[in-house]
């Protein structure tokens, strides 16, 4: 009779649950690469130094969610970035994030949570002027799907690798100027999370536009023994994200988009 009792009060709970109001799940699909190999921070080519991806927006997940009255929305794609002066300690947490992407058991936005929260990963940023353009979502959802490149520094004296953001039909080799994104009739160019403008072109003697990066900058993981003096790791993801009528966010796994190294001799005057 034990056994019996236990299953008539296991089934009330069950309508319990239904009832209560528990939150409706929403499947995003994650950004996909554009064919291109993401950036390794131990490159040697710094003209591969640039983050390539395309958009999801005509997945059957994301565009069915396209759309106004809709009890939720597919908002658009996400760009996030952290920096390091320790590579061991930015792999870990690539770890991390890739196992709880890949995890059957993790929900889909574990990924997403972990770079938000604990991990501190910001928005990318951009400026066509003096003023730091914070998007969000940093593509925003039009229906088609997009290719978009985003090259933080110059390297070189090339227009080909300036930095840049560019978003077109096409992937990209390198900057085009005809599918740079715009800011008040300027071409924008990619910057960090802050109150300022500050670029990444990390330089101790240009304190008033690109300074080295320190430990409160809230994008910045410092560690006490860095791998190198004078070199800098930037992270970098991207995944899809949407909301309901109560603006409560669901977002996709993450598609890694590569790290790159950032060395300050590069920049020095």
């Amino acid at each position: 009779m034990r056994r019996i009792t236990i299953m008539f009060l296991a089934v009330p709970c069950l309508f319990l649950f239904a009832d209560c109001g528990l939150e409706s799940f929403y499947f995003l699909d994650a950004p996909v690469t554009d064919g291109h190999s993401y950036p390794t921070y131990d490159s040697s080519d710094p003209l591969s130094f640039c983050f390539r991806f395309m958009t999801a927006e005509q997945s059957e997940n994301n565009s069915q969610y396209i759309g106004s009255g809709a009890e939720f929305s597919f908002k658009g794609t996400e760009v996030y970035y952290k920096i390091y002066n320790n590579f061991n300690t930015m792999k870990s947490n690539e770890n991390t994030i890739d196992n709880l992407n890949t995890s059957s058991t993790a929900s889909v936005s574990a990924a997403a949570d972990r770079l938000l929260g604990s991990f501190g990963y910001q928005p990318l940023c951009f400026t066509g002027g003096s003023d730091v353009v914070s998007e969000t979502p940093f593509v925003a959802a039009s229906g088609t799907d997009r290719y978009v490149y985003i090259k933080l520094n110059d390297y070189g004296s090339s227009d080909d690798y300036k930095s840049s953001i560019c978003i077109g039909d096409h992937s990209f080799d390198s900057f085009e100027s005809a599918s740079s994104v715009m800011e008040k009739g300027i071409a924008v160019r990619p910057v960090r999370k802050l109150d300022k403008p500050y670029g990444f072109n990390f330089n101790a003697d240009d304190e008033d536009n690109n300074p080295l990066p320190v430990k409160d900058d809230p994008d910045v993981n410092l560690s006490e023994t860095p791998s190198e003096e004078g070199k800098w790791y930037v992270d970098m993801y991207a995944f899809s994200s949407g909301s309901d009528t109560t603006l409560t966010p669901s977002y996709s796994r993450v598609l890694f988009l590569g790290s790159i190294t950032i060395t300050e001799s590069d920049y020095n005057n």
